[in-house]
């Protein structure tokens, strides 16, 4: 996502102490994520560890890339955040 809307990921992960506006509308993302995560852990489709601090953790490693790389490393996200199969 970041690879297309450059800025994306400090966007998401930052703080605005002075917006409240925008500090409202990062908790209603963050518990929307939340409820996400929740339900695709509940369906076994993503791995059982996984928690929304890593959302964070990701966006913040995919910072930068761009075309192939930025492709290369949503698969490689994709397909480690999959629940074991078996």
């Amino acid at each position: 996502m970041d690879a297309r809307i450059g800025g994306f990921t400090e966007a998401f992960a930052a703080t605005f102490p002075g917006a409240a506006d925008v500090a409202a509308e990062r908790r209603h993302s963050l518990r929307a994520t939340a409820e996400l995560v929740h339900r695709a852990g509940r369906t076994g489709s993503l791995r059982p560890d996984f928690a929304v601090d890593d959302l964070v953790l990701v966006l913040t490693a995919h910072r930068g890339l761009r075309g192939a790389a930025s492709r290369r490393f949503a698969t490689l996200l994709i397909q480690g955040l999959e629940a074991p199969h078996g």
